[in-house]
């Protein structure tokens, strides 16, 4: 069958702190794509967080191409963006099969597809082996209800069928395709022009109240070292990559993996330089230690307030204390660390906010995010907000950095907390020296 994937682009309604989000390809999409082509399909890929496309320009490709089926991935961020692409295929030709998957339609697959006739079917959790199967069904033309994984429409009614087990061994997935043409954007600190992401492990054992696992789950499942040092090789000869950015939720949940992968990046004698996100209970000294000198260069960290209080409440089982021990180590090994934090959960107060911008002031670090906490669907949290604050219900105000927050927390403001973000970077990003490193970042990288 003829296939387009589309990944839709970010909506960033706050243009100016949209500087200061990476963006990255869709490997979502480049692992669904290698398995379809695998298994025989033709498959064309369209990211447009990289290269925006009108709607005469998708309508040049639907006819060009004309596909079978149309698969759109989505976060809620970017959803409203995702039916956009959907009504034009739809209006189009209505008998093109239009698919949703993402984390959007894994954290409310009735609702979404409730919601909408444009979409016809959507993809709950991980795609691969569900769409094969789905792409089997319809050109065979059997029934849907045997597709594990899928929501979809039958005349009125919704139907959502059985979920499917998540991918034990994820090294029997090929590696995922990439698009030539991609010129990898990320903020001033996150590597250089030849940078490119890796996933190497799926799910998150973590259980942090404001994350959603509706795609992968809470079963940790990685890659093998070899398997992981293979992709890395593979992208510095055909793609001549420098640096590389792990993407995992946590790349460090197993010690015993991190030192293998290190050990074969030294015995092959791989010079790459890297990065990867990481829970701060799972630093130690002899761990970072290791990955400095295999090449590590950057460690992001999620940190998200500066209150013991407010970390209690969202589950992130950690401590200030902890942070700056944490920290302080890292920085002592010459590694930069890039803290997120978060403004306005619903255990925030003005002091608080206070204390959470003034660590992100105190601690050794070389980037920041500060992101207005945004209640996604599927996470604990968002039962939360319906008690506490006020909760918007429309998914176009889910934007990254938005300049119309989604929830706002009893006792505060939208304006207070737009006003306290964009203090909070001008503090961090305009001190003295740092203006100047920050402005070569961007012209540098073209941001």
């Amino acid at each position: 069958m003829k296939i387009i994937l589309f990944n839709s682009p970010m909506n960033h309604s706050n243009s100016i702190l949209s500087l200061f989000s990476p963006r990255l390809p869709s490997l979502g999409l480049g692992y669904l794509a290698s398995n379809l082509i695998k298994n025989g399909h033709e498959v064309f890929i369209f990211d447009m967080e990289f290269k925006k496309m009108n709607q005469k320009e998708i309508l040049s490709k639907l006819k060009e191409i004309k596909p079978e089926v149309v698969g759109v991935t989505a976060t809620t961020p970017n959803y409203s963006s995702a039916l956009d692409i959907a009504c034009i295929v739809k209006e189009f030709d209505r008998r093109i099969t239009t698919v949703i998957g993402g984390s959007h339609i894994s954290a409310v697959p009735i609702e979404t597809i409730r919601e909408t006739d444009f979409f016809d079917i959507g993809v709950v959790g991980e795609g691969e082996k569900t769409f094969s199967e789905l792409l089997n069904a319809l050109d065979k033309g059997k029934s849907l209800k045997k597709v594990k994984g899928i929501v979809f429409r039958e005349s009125e009614k919704t139907i959502l069928n059985k979920p499917r087990s998540p991918i034990k061994n994820l090294d029997e997935l090929p590696f995922p395709l990439r698009l030539n043409n991609i010129k990898h954007k990320h903020s001033p600190i996150r590597g250089s022009k030849r940078t490119f992401s890796m996933i190497t492990s799926r799910g998150c054992p973590y259980q942090c109240g404001f994350c959603d696992q509706g795609v992968f789950g809470r079963n940790w499942r990685p890659h093998s070292a070899e398997r992981v040092v293979d992709e890395i090789q593979y992208l510095m000869v055909k793609h001549r990559a420098d640096f590389i950015s792990f993407e995992d939720d946590s790349f460090l949940v197993s010690k015993k993996r991190i030192f293998e992968i290190c050990d074969i990046l030294k015995r092959r004698g791989l010079d790459i330089s890297w990065g990867c996100s990481a829970n701060v209970t799972d630093i130690s000294p002899e761990i970072i230690g290791k990955m400095k000198d295999s090449g590590c260069k950057i460690i992001y960290l999620g940190l998200e307030s500066g209150s013991d209080i407010v970390l209690s409440s969202l589950k992130k089982n950690l401590e200030i204390k902890t942070v700056k021990d944490k920290v302080n180590l890292i920085k002592n090994h010459g590694i930069k660390i890039y803290g997120s934090f978060m403004i306005g959960t619903p255990f925030d107060t003005k002091e608080t906010i206070k204390q959470t911008i003034n660590l992100s002031l105190e601690l050794p670090l070389d980037g920041v995010s500060y992101h207005l906490f945004v209640p996604y669907p599927g996470t604990p949290m968002r039962e939360v907000c319906k008690e506490i604050g006020s909760l918007s219900y429309d998914w176009q105000d889910y934007s990254k950095q938005s300049s119309n927050p989604p929830y706002v927390t009893k006792g505060l403001s939208k304006r207070y907390l737009l006003r306290k973000q964009l203090l909070a970077y001008l503090k961090f990003y305009f001190r003295p020296g740092r203006a100047i490193s920050v402005t070569n970042g961007l012209i540098k990288n073209r941001i």
